[in-house]
């Protein structure tokens, strides 16, 4: 439906005040300045030059600097919480006027009222960029425009919160956001301090386990409840008081992911769920609830065992029943995601009358934050922002303040007034008036008696789970707990557990090493509540309206079968998407001709992934079917969605794939192509042929057992992910995919489910007993062993090498910097104490004060200073993050050059003199994610370096990419708003795969060049270690004679240049996406230093014009061919930031910081980003922001600057001006160190215009692209077609790959053809065929082989040889890798021989097979050990680490029986294995190291030498791991043949 169509349907009163406010940009609409005045060149700053080159860029340009100054300030600080959202308009109506008997509120009571509402759904921890899909409880904000006024239902959809008390917020908040020392991990609670913290505040044990239930990782917002959280209080007519808490529930049921689904949903999609939102209801399948109250008369307020204004606690519903009393309905989508969404913004405080507050603490503080919140974010008048704006007449005597909107006439400002104005109203009127309460108490910081009650709910939700929601739920807390490297806080949780119940403790401690429970904490009191279990919502009549689901075809396909299915799937709404092997016709069987029938594919395999939809549809056709067995994608996509519990349907020879695939006989399939019977098995639904006949039987009826395929499939559909479906992970052993919690099988089997999870005879008679040799419980059969003796819980020994404690690196790498900066620290100890920020020890922080008699809640206290300055402070902790670059990691080093060999072009001593070590700070970033984005998506990466030299701070503001999009300043508001997500729905996050960017590259050719590098292998690196850097802009050098010369910086690192590939960035995306900036702390604190080499390119003035593109032309590079790089120096990072955001949030870069002996050139981009920078760092950080102790320098400092916001430096004296009569602050000559400009010679007219040179576009791209190697056109070809399958505008995918046939005629005919573009027929321009070595990541390949700080994963199961394990782990710690155990549960791992008592010495493992995944891993090694590789070979998980690491091209070794595991599990002719057991000979295939045996004479022999042919089994393995990856598999064909 078209946003003028539902305008149409929605209209209301506030849908109207917004349209007064509202633009609609056309192609006629000209542009003009913000004052008005149109604009004839918004494309080239203003300029003196001749017009052959570029010249200086001039002050005076005011549209320039309009456009550039509006940009730098677009950021407002993001929400302390709930900062990632996504919002809708609908509307709100009552059924009837039943709900009088409790209050006066029209809105709640008359049902001729349609009250327009918006909703602004979030998650809570993560940073506005960070992923939808995340584990974290969801905001569902409620602004209702009625009548009387805005009332705000600041809601989540969990009904209970972590505190009793507001004051605990902050607290609370620091702990589940990113740790304070690295902002690490991003949207994510798996981290030591979130579980420290639940630990020792057990008043959170009823919200964690709802947060790590399924209620947790929701399947969309349009599938989750809405719940109040606080305790309000409605007020009838009579002026009678009931206690209230607001519940709302989705017309389509309650639904979640799967763990393993929400992971990659997150790297793959992280918009999913804002995109599911706007999709449905621009269909026009409008989202509904039904809004239900739950009422407590005041009389019955002590009736109960918990306390009812304890927002820890529910209200079970069988005590109080919800009534409903109306719905809402959202059918409109926002205009612009940032006046609305981003703006929008809620006060619990907001109610309107006939509804109050009660003295629920937390609701007391939040009515008190959260408007000093919105003062802080968007400012006093922040509701005069049209969509905060009531629809009532609104009079107050409020005026003044920033960005105030309303003009009140007359001179009246204030009450009382002669004239009566604005005079407050009655009740009769209307008026909002307080219920009159009777008080009793003393002030005083404490809680009622039944606030410290913390177990009875928490074992009430436990309790009434059903049996697969609770083994999500262990999967998770053991996911988390895994992450956790702090054994206080594992052990301390593990504990805590055991309160609620036992076998929940025993299981969750045996899998995270926690410690073990004899017996339970307190007693179980086996209570049960329906309404808790998501199972309890589900529709009572079945619907697929709204569902996505894929129809995975390739050329073979039955295309009338594939029309009727998706005919009768859309008349019930549901919605279909083709995907098949290209963006662009598939052929229908029959048609070779490609002129006939065929389906133009939605996406292709690469494109989409499944968990992007909630159903797969496989249809007959020969020849398509053989395709997609053949196609290791293809396979994966059925594997994955079975995995995922997804509905499967297929028919004919769809059938007979998905039985090869699945290859499971437990799954009954018909596959009879004669037959039109329809089997269901398993939410397989299968069928032998469907024909005009079948699709005449199959009017849809949504229900199991009639005859039409549709309808059976339609019908597993619409059960979403219910109990049936969760009987499959009773065989998840025997999939060799990524297919969820190995664990998760521990708790299920066949049809009975295991009530108690702890014991050993819960197996029923299911599928999983197959696998069960020895009939052991489902939970051995998943862990292995019987970990009940504590013992078993020993540590093994660890070869990691270990992190240095701070205290003995930083005595390594003081610097005049860090001595600087440790005049700012503190570090709190245990013996600290608590103190107000003015001083006042603290002795209550986790009490507001209250006038309470000591039984119950009474009123929080405006008085209680304490409480207010820790909520003020709290709630104006964001400042606006960077514009670009936001997303970033950092730490400190060491520059020094070489020798003076630099001197000969500059003066600059800190390039000029040996004996200097000048401290560095350099902080890595992406360019278009937010903050919370991911670290591994493809992007450019900033490489800003602060040198802290005795002449002032250097900044070198770098990228990892030599070139930049654009030429000139002026256009970089434009690309920036082209690259990010675009303004009306804020999708995608993180990405470029949109239609906007690709629009504005297309219609920009200067950006050619810059695209080919992002989309190659240099926009995913591998890590910021093995990155380069580049300066980008043209800068020069002066040296001591005042001669000058033109440079480009350069950063190469010692450990090469290195990428991910693309499947695994997304992968990391979800599982990791705090992958870099972990992996960099990781390095340093290791004692692998990071080390680049520093290089200058430099031309001489005379030789300006001497080349064939302009030298200041920022999308060109200089080719090293003609311009070598001349290596001058050296620098390292040796130091972690001691504080995220004092150091790496607050650290700030000027491309106009620089020293004397470097300047600038007329390079147009230069000279804009020199003005936009530091404009850029006043409205981040304030006008002092160079006085930040990370910003500050070294040498020192004086001007006459002075006063503005946060002012630190006392300057003495009465002289703040020059010149002065006391001579203070005087100019200093350039001969004693001043800076001064090169006297360059500037001559021509002031005009908007560029060089002739600047005009070629093409020739570097081709140049680059010709100097790639095989494989990485091969990545770059994938990757523009990836993007290009996410445009769904065909002018701009048809656009852009006419433009890449300027560049090279194959490249644009193969996009072409994978997203359905123009063809080309021939070359726009011939291919120069020039090349270039250095423009290849392979140029860069370390002169010696290493493995220094590269990460392998060890896996091993019960029955492991602990002797070569231990033998291969110091090989390679030798050589500075870093190995880590990966088991079956994060205990000890039992070697071969061993009895499973917990005596044995084993190994305790650093993770489980679920706890990491081989993408976080450069290399895996399996070793020998019968019973551990039969144990291997039969875990799903852990045979998909070895098929990923292989289709990732990582370096697989593996020794005996372990050599066999990876054999089965490739299942490839071509990799040549050695796997006899009594052969020590090393076979390296493809970069798969085997050997038979390795014993004591085979590790003598093995002295680590990396190289390849060598006798040792470590060092080919070393070899092949030191490669980075071994391509050779994708060109030969043998990754693609991998399901993965």
């Amino acid at each position: 439906m078209s946003t003028d169509a539902f305008t149409q349907v929605t209209g209301d009163a506030k849908s109207k005040s917004l349209k007064e406010h509202t633009v609609e940009p056309t192609s006629s609409s000209e542009l003009t300045t913000d004052f008005g005045v149109k604009i004839a060149d918004t494309d080239n700053w203003l300029k003196i030059t001749d017009g052959s080159s570029a010249g200086p860029s001039l002050l005076e340009d005011h549209i320039a600097r309009e456009k550039i100054t509006r940009f730098d300030h677009e950021r407002i600080p993001e929400r302390v919480v709930h900062a990632r959202g996504t919002g809708a308009h609908g509307y709100f109506r009552v059924f009837d006027d039943s709900a009088k008997k409790w209050t006066c509120a029209p809105v709640l009571t008359d049902p001729s009222r349609n009250t327009p509402i918006f909703i602004r759904f979030s998650t809570v921890q993560g940073s506005k960029g960070s992923a939808d899909t995340v584990r974290d409880v969801r905001g569902f904000a409620m602004k209702f425009y009625t009548e009387e006024g805005n009332w705000d239902l600041v809601a989540n959809d969990i009904p209970v919160f972590f505190i009793q008390d507001a004051i605990k917020f902050p607290d609370f908040v620091h702990a589940v956001k990113p740790e304070p020392h690295n902002e690490v991990p991003q949207g994510q609670t798996a981290h030591n301090n979130f579980w420290d913290y639940v630990g020792l505040q057990p008043e959170s044990a009823h919200m964690v386990m709802w947060a790590m239930s399924d209620r947790g990782i929701p399947r969309s917002y349009r599938m989750m409840q809405g719940f109040g959280v606080n305790t309000f209080t409605l007020i009838n007519a009579e002026g009678k008081r009931v206690f209230v808490k607001f519940v709302m529930t989705p017309e389509l049921g309650v639904h979640s992911l799967v763990w393993d689904e929400a992971l990659k949903l997150a790297g793959q999609d992280p918009d999913f769920h804002r995109k599911d939102l706007n999709e449905a209801i621009e269909n026009g399948v409008f989202p509904k609830w039904k809004f239900g109250i739950q009422v407590i008369e005041e009389k019955d307020e002590h009736n109960f065992d918990f306390d009812i204004l304890d927002a820890t606690k529910v209200w079970p519903e069988s005590l109080v029943p919800v009534n409903y009393i109306g719905e809402f309905v959202l059918n409109r989508t926002v205009d612009e995601y940032f006046p609305e969404v981003e703006q929008i913004a809620f006060c619990t405080s907001h109610v309107v009358p006939g509804i109050g507050f009660s003295d629920d603490p937390l609701l007391q503080g939040r009515n008190f934050s959260y408007f000093d919140t919105q003062l802080s974010r968007l400012g006093v008048n922040w509701e005069e922002i049209p969509i905060n704006r009531p629809v009532c007449p609104m009079m107050n005597h409020n005026r003044d303040g920033k960005m105030r909107q309303r003009i009140t006439k007359g001179s009246i400002n204030y009450w009382p007034n002669r004239d009566g104005i604005g005079h407050p109203s009655t009740v009769e009127n209307g008026a909002y008036i307080e219920h009159m309460t009777k008080m009793m108490g003393m002030k005083q910081r404490i809680r009622g008696e039944k606030f410290k009650e913390h177990f009875n709910q928490a074992q009430l939700f436990y309790n009434s789970l059903t049996d697969y929601e609770k083994a999500h739920l262990i999967g998770a807390i053991s996911f988390e707990l895994d992450h956790c490297d702090d054994q206080r806080v594992y052990e301390t949780y593990s504990k805590l557990l055991n309160e609620i119940d036992h076998d929940l403790a025993v299981t969750v401690a045996r899998n995270v090493n926690g410690i073990i429970p004899d017996k339970p904490g307190r007693p179980n009191h086996g209570k049960k509540e329906p309404s808790l279990s998501q199972l309890y919502y589900a529709p009572k009549t079945p619907t697929i309206a709204s569902r996505r689901i894929a129809v995975l075809i390739a050329d073979g396909f039955n295309f009338a079968e594939v029309e009727s299915v998706r005919a009768i799937l859309a008349s019930a709404k549901a919605t279909t998407w083709v995907i098949g092997p290209r963006r662009a016709k598939v052929l229908a069987a029959g048609d070779d001709s490609g002129n006939g029938l065929g389906i133009v594919a939605d996406h292709h395999y690469e494109g989409m992934r499944s968990t992007m939809f909630d159903a797969v549809y496989i249809p007959s056709g020969a020849k398509h079917a053989e395709n997609l067995l053949s196609n290791g994608r293809a396979v994966h996509w059925i594997r994955e969605a079975f995995g995922h519990c997804k509905a499967i349907g297929a028919i004919g020879e769809g059938a007979q794939a998905v039985h090869s695939i699945l290859g499971l006989p437990e799954i009954q399939t018909n596959r009879a192509l004669d037959s039109d019977d329809v089997v269901s098995s398993y939410a397989v639904v299968t069928t032998g042929k469907y024909d005009v006949k079948s699709a005449v039987v199959d009017a849809l009826t949504i229900a199991p057992g009639p005859k039409g395929f549709v309808a059976n499939f339609a019908f597993e559909i619409s059960k979403h992910s219910l109990i049936l479906l969760l009987r499959r992970y009773l065989i998840i052993c025997l999939l060799f995919h990524s297919d969820y919690f190995a664990m998760v099988s521990a708790s299920i089997s066949g049809n009975i489910l295991c009530t108690n999870l702890g014991s050993r005879n819960c197996l029923g008679p299911g599928l999983s007993t197959r696998y069960d040799k020895d009939r052991q419980s489902s939970h051995d059969r998943v862990f292995g062993y019987d970990a009940s003796d504590p013992d078993s819980l020993a540590l093994s020994l660890d070869l990691r090498p270990a992190r240095r404690p701070k205290n003995a690196y930083a005595s390594m790498t003081d610097n005049s910097k860090i001595k600087s900066l440790k005049t700012f620290m503190v570090e709190p100890t245990s013996s600290s104490e608590l103190t107000t920020d003015f001083g006042v020890k603290v002795s209550d922080t986790d009490n507001w004060l209250q006038a309470t008699d000591g039984t119950t809640a009474g009123p929080s206290l405006l008085e209680d200073h304490i409480a207010r300055e820790k909520t003020h402070r709290f709630d104006h902790e964001r400042i606006p993050e960077r514009i670009v670059h936001a997303r970033g990691a950092g730490a400190h080093g060491h520059f020094r050059v070489f020798d003076n060999s630099a001197a000969k072009w500059t003066c600059a001593p800190v390039l000029t003199d040996p004996s200097r070590t000048t401290p560095i700070f350099i902080r890595f970033s992406t360019v278009q994610g937010s903050r919370g984005s991911a670290d591994t998506v493809r992007d450019v990466r900033g490489f800003a370096i602060k040198f802290y030299t005795e002449e002032g701070n250097w900044d070198i503001v770098g990228n990892d990419i030599p070139v930049f999009f654009i030429q000139d300043a002026i256009k970089f508001p434009d690309i920036i708003h082209a690259v990010k997500p675009e303004p009306h729905n804020e999708v995608p996050q993180g990405q470029s795969a949109h239609n906007n960017f690709w629009d504005f590259v297309g219609l920009q050719p200067e950006s050619a060049h810059m695209v080919m590098w992002v989309m190659s292998d240099r926009g995913i690196p591998r890590s910021f270690r093995m990155m380069q850097g580049f300066g980008v802009n043209t800068y020069t050098l002066i040296n001591a004679e005042g001669k000058r010369v033109f440079v480009k910086f350069h950063m190469t690192p010692e450990l090469g240049v290195h990428s991910l590939v693309w499947d695994e960035a997304l992968k990391i995306n979800g599982q990791d996406p705090d992958f870099h900036r972990k992996d960099l702390a990781e390095a340093i604190e290791s004692g692998a230093y990071p080390k680049w080499t520093f290089g200058v390119q430099v031309i001489e003035e005379k030789d300006e014009h001497s080349f064939d593109f302009d030298i200041l032309d920022a999308t060109k590079i200089w080719p090293e061919s003609k311009i070598p790089v001349h290596p001058i120096g050296e620098f390292v990072l040796n130091r972690v930031v001691d504080e995220y955001f004092t150091e790496v949030e607050q650290v700030a870069f000027c491309t106009s910081h620089v020293v004397p002996g470097i300047g600038f050139s007329n390079d147009p981009l230069l000279q804009g980003r020199n003005f936009s920078y530091f404009d850029t760092q006043i409205t981040r950080l304030g006008v002092n922001w160079q006085e930040i102790p990370i910003n500050r320098p070294v040498c020192p400092m004086m001007n006459h600057h002075r006063d503005g916001a946060l002012r630190q430096r006392i300057t003495k004296g009465n002289i703040n001006y020059w010149p002065n009569r006391d001579s203070i602050g005087h100019p200093v000559p350039p001969s004693q160190g001043g800076y001064a400009e090169y006297a360059e010679k500037v001559q021509g007219m002031k005009q908007r215009v560029r060089g002739e040179k600047f005009q070629e576009h093409y020739n570097q791209a081709q140049l680059f692209y010709n100097s790639l190697t095989e494989y990485e056109r091969n990545h770059l070809i994938s990757a523009i077609s990836f993007e290009l399958s996410h445009c769904d505008d065909h002018r701009v995918y048809e656009g852009y790959t006419q433009l890449l046939n300027n560049i090279d005629f194959d490249l644009a005919k193969t996009v072409a053809q994978n997203v359905n573009g123009i063809v080309p027929d021939k070359p726009a321009r011939p291919n120069h065929g020039k090349t270039e070595a250095s423009l290849s990541q392979t140029y860069f390949a370390p002169k010696k082989p290493t493995i220094v700080s590269r990460r392998v994963a060890i896996l091993i199961a019960d029955g492991f040889n602990i002797a070569e394990v231990e033998s291969v782990r110091v090989l390679l710690a030798s050589a500075k890798a870093t190995t880590w155990i990966i088991g079956p549960r994060r205990a000890k791992i039992y070697a071969a021989g061993e009895k499973l008592d917990g005596n044995g010495a084993g190994i305790v493992a650093d993770h489980h097979f679920e706890g990491q995944c081989s993408t976080l891993f450069d290399a895996v090694y399996i070793p020998s050990g019968e019973k551990h590789a039969e144990t291997l070979a039969t875990n799903g998980r852990a045979v998909h680490w070895i098929r990923e690491a292989f289709g990732h091209c990582k370096a697989i070794g593996a020794i005996g029986e372990g050599a066999d595991t990876v054999r089965t599990a490739l299942g490839l002719p071509e990799i040549k294995i050695n796997s006899s057991l009594d052969s020590s000979d090393i076979v390296a295939s493809y970069a798969v190291v085997t050997t038979g045996k390795y014993d004591f004479p085979s590790a003598l022999v093995d002295a680590l030498t990396i190289s390849a042919g060598h006798k040792g089994f470590v060092s080919n393995f070393a070899f092949e791991i030191s490669k980075h990856k071994c391509y050779e598999r994708e060109l030969d064909g043998l990754a693609s043949k991998v399901a993965y």
